[in-house]
């Protein structure tokens, strides 16, 4: 294939950007763009099935059955008295099992702090606040950390001593205050629920399907943003330009991180909230917050309740297609916000200013070399395309009853144990089927339908033979046996994404795929130069006359090296070049007497 360029017309053979000499076991290696780029965020939804069963349906143990550590408690108010009584040592046991799920990082360096004192009849007290030299002493494996990482950790253990005190003050008023994570799965937040709720009073047996979507992000092509700034020197004139991007401050990178190509807490956090507006209402957010407390899922995305019982699988399909376009449109909100947020400054500054974060401000010196025009400088940012795919990657089982510590997920392939251990047994083949039905089959971008799971068969010997699935007469799934002879899996890899390139397919179904444009920290520079002339007749004959000069003197030494080069002899060359460079010098006139 020959390319011609316009401005150089000359055709040139196009090639790969980079390539190398081909190895016996492959290709030449090549720079691609349609590689993903690091980081892929996923996000979990919750949603609550609708099986049309009743309290009967669930088997009586797992519904009342109360976790063991809540039931270690020992929690009663006796009569007459407005306190609850407990028994320490298990709420003390309680709190860490709780928080060794939540703040496995930092929990053996707080637990190690306090004292945990006891009042005289046992029960447990709030610790005393103690300042950050005394915590770092009875921390000496982290003395010998940085600085920065110092106050990381002096933040951990006063957010872990403050959800203590609130755990301990809460058990004396009938409140179980457990550390559990936020919505966005990274941060530490205090969930309450009331002793008769915790103690399985008011129980509500429900199964849910956990479905985890990914986000990935490609490059696409470059394009010129906005013009940020223009400068117009005067002939010969030179000045100095500062330039500021939105990574100077950690403020601003705060607010200008995105998803999407520059990962942060920040960014996640705030698109984490973006889909929660975008998919969850608060009336049902509001009576969906136990989920989230039991699943302590990594990151939530959303929740949300469908009927599949009595042929209405399809409203769980519609409540699929509606999530992911509704998270489309949170990525679209999301890195519009992140992009707005990127300022570029140029400035025509002869000071430079520290600031706190990646980049200083970075000072330049330019300066018009023509004599005659003027010379206009034109600063625009540089945007950056990515193609942004919403996919389905997994899909997991739970269950509840409403108590404390009672949550319970599974894969596909447990799914047979865990109804096993929930419902009665009449109930277990028939939800089974029920709850294949709907994640079997996978409406793709096209509104193709996917066949999501594959079915594997155990074989003599302990092993299993992956298979496809094989529907019954009427297009039901048949519910794994209870010799668990074959179950059910999530498949693996990018799933009917045939007709794309192997680097652009991405894991799971996809179900999104939308262009964006987002503001880089870059800036492109164009010079314009002016057409007027700034010289008057004199001065454009004196420049004239001056660049004549310069010609002439460039046309003498090229007659004189064509001259020379003209001349065989390498001794009457020399001799030639030596009385043309270097003449001998001029006789000195005898002097006058």
């Amino acid at each position: 294939m020959t390319e011609t360029f316009p401005l150089l017309d000359v055709p040139t053979e196009a090639t790969d950007i980079i390539s190398f000499d081909e190895q016996a076991n492959g290709g030449p290696a090549v720079i691609r763009y349609n590689v993903p780029l690091p980081g892929r965020h996923t996000g979990q939804r919750i949603v609550r099935l609708d099986l049309g069963l009743t309290s009967d349906d669930f088997n009586g143990e797992s519904v009342s059955a109360l976790p063991v550590s809540i039931e270690a408690l020992d929690w009663k108010k006796p009569a007459g008295s407005s306190m609850w009584t407990y028994n320490a040592d298990a709420a003390a046991l309680l709190y860490e099992l709780r928080l060794n799920d939540v703040r496995s990082t930092f929990t053996a360096v707080w637990m190690g702090v306090p004292s945990l004192p006891r009042n005289p009849d046992g029960t447990l007290v709030p610790t005393l606040p103690m300042d950050d030299q005394t915590i770092l002493q009875q921390i000496p494996q982290f003395n010998d950390f940085p600085p920065d990482q110092k106050a990381a950790i002096l933040r951990e253990v006063r957010l872990l001593e403050s959800s203590w005190n609130s755990f301990v003050e809460g058990l004396s008023i009938g409140e179980l205050r457990l550390p559990t994570k936020s919505w966005d799965g990274r941060q530490m937040v205090m969930t309450t629920t009331t002793a008769e709720t915790a103690l399985g009073k008011h129980l509500e047996a429900n199964l849910f399907l956990i479905e985890t979507y990914g986000i990935s992000s490609f490059l696409g092509d470059y394009g010129l943003g906005p013009t940020i700034r223009t400068f117009t020197l005067l002939p010969g004139e030179e000045t100095k330009i500062s330039i500021k991007t939105w990574r100077s401050t950690q403020s601003e990178v705060a607010e200008a991180s995105s998803i999407v190509d520059s990962y942060t807490t920040e960014a996640a956090n705030r698109f984490t909230n973006t889909v929660q507006r975008e998919t969850t209402d608060k009336a049902n957010r509001q009576n969906t917050e136990s989920w989230h407390v039991e699943a302590e899922v990594g990151v939530s995305w959303g929740f949300g309740s469908a009927k599949v019982s009595g042929g209405a699988e399809g409203e769980y399909q519609a409540s699929r297609e509606s999530f992911a376009k509704q998270v489309e449109d949170a990525v679209q909100e999301h890195t519009s916000q992140a992009s707005s947020a990127r300022n570029l400054t140029v400035t025509s500054s002869t000071e430079v200013t520290q600031e706190s974060g990646q980049e200083n401000l970075t000072e330049r010196t330019i300066r018009n070399l023509n004599l005659r025009r003027v010379l206009n400088f034109v600063f625009r940012g540089l945007n950056q395309e990515h193609t942004t795919k919403i996919h389905l990657l997994e899909v997991t089982v739970g269950f509840t009853n409403g108590a404390t510590n009672s949550w319970q997920e599974v894969p596909l392939s447990g799914l047979r144990g865990l109804l096993e251990q929930v419902l009665v047994p009449d109930k277990i083949d028939q939800v089974a089927s029920q709850i294949l039905g709907v994640t079997g089959t996978v409406m793709d971008l096209a509104d193709n339908p996917v066949a999501t799971l594959v079915r594997l068969d155990r074989q003599q010997g302990g092993t299993y033979e992956i298979g496809p699935v094989q529907p019954n007469d009427d297009s039901t799934l048949p519910a794994p046996p209870e010799d668990h002879s074959f179950f059910y899996r999530f498949r693996r890899g990018p799933l009917n994404q045939g007709d794309k390139d192997p680097e652009d397919r991405v894991d799971g179904v996809l179900l999104k795929e939308r262009k964006l444009t987002m503001q880089t920290d870059s800036l492109v520079v164009e010079a314009l130069l002016g057409q007027a002339d700034a010289l008057d007749s004199y001065a454009m004959t004196s420049q004239r006359a001056e660049a004549e000069a310069k010609w002439l003197a460039n046309r003498r030494l090229e007659m004189a090296i064509d001259t020379l080069e003209k001349i065989p002899d390498p001794e009457a060359r020399a001799t030639a070049y030596a009385q043309m460079f270097n003449p001998p010098p001029a006789p000195v006139s005898p002097a006058r007497e």
